[in-house]
Formats: C-alpha cells, structure tokens, sequence
C-alpha cells in the first residue's frame, strides 16, 4: 500500500470487507473475509484447516501485520540495485491496487511485469500457468543477462 498513489483508495475497498466480516465475527471473521476477499474463486480451494489457522492468527494479522504492511515502502534504489533474479507478476482478475503496486515495483527493478491468468492467489487454480510464466520470465533473464 505504501508504494500507491493513492492508498486510501485501496483501503476504502478493502475496509468494508474486514468490516463486515468483523461485524459478523469479531477479529477472525474480518480476517476471514479478507482473505475470502483476496482470493476470489479460488478461496474455495483453500483447506478448512487454513481458514482455522487465519481465524486463530487474527488480531496478529489484523492489528499487527496490516498496519506494517501498509506502510512498508521498498526503496527504489535497493530494488535497482538487485542482483538476484525478480519476476513481477499481477492477475488478471486482481483488484487494480494490486497491479499498480506491482507496476510500481517493477519499473523500479527495470523489469517487465507480466499479467498472468487467474486472481490474487492464482497459484491455487491456475497452478500450471503460474509456473510457466514464472519459468518464462526467469528464462528469458538468464538468457539475456
């Protein structure tokens, strides 16, 4: 979120989910639903015992790992700097913050980002995809560099 033009954006689409589910219940409900959120489709994918361990963690998630999570900004010149093989992907069916804030860590490493098949947690349902384009991006930079 740090990285965002406009961050309160963002959270003004993700608040009213955490805020519903919390209303439904309490601290394991909102984080329940922003994972559900996040997801999309392939929430249904994910094992119970998953969704007992986010409801488990959380106020941790919630009231801790949000808030550093929101205000954590990579330094442009450290993402430069990399020397260590990056790929930058988005999904298709992504909430737009999403893609912004990979757009921005891409064009501040100097690599592409490449939009693949599936929502934020494509590596549930379009498993095969994913790796192919992960596969491709490291490829291609072996290759040319």
């Amino acid at each position: 979120m740090g990285v965002l033009a406009n961050p309160d954006d963002a959270m003004a689409t993700v608040q009213p989910v955490i805020a519903a589910g919390m209303e439904a219940g309490g601290f394991a409900g909102g984080a329940e639903a922003f994972v559900r959120f996040a997801a999309g489709d392939a929430a249904a994918l994910l094992p119970p015992d998953f969704f007992e361990s986010v409801r488990n963690n959380a106020r941790v998630l919630l009231e801790g790992e949000f808030g550093a999570f929101a205000s954590w900004r990579p330094e442009p010149a450290a993402l430069a700097e990399l020397t260590v093989p990056l790929a930058v992907l988005s999904a298709e069916q992504t909430a737009p913050f999403f893609v912004e804030a990979a757009e921005w860590i891409a064009s501040h490493a100097g690599i592409s980002r490449r939009t693949v098949p599936s929502g934020h947690m494509g590596f549930l349902d379009h498993t095969p995809e994913l790796a192919k384009a992960i596969d491709d991006m490291f490829s291609a930079a072996t290759h040319n560099g």
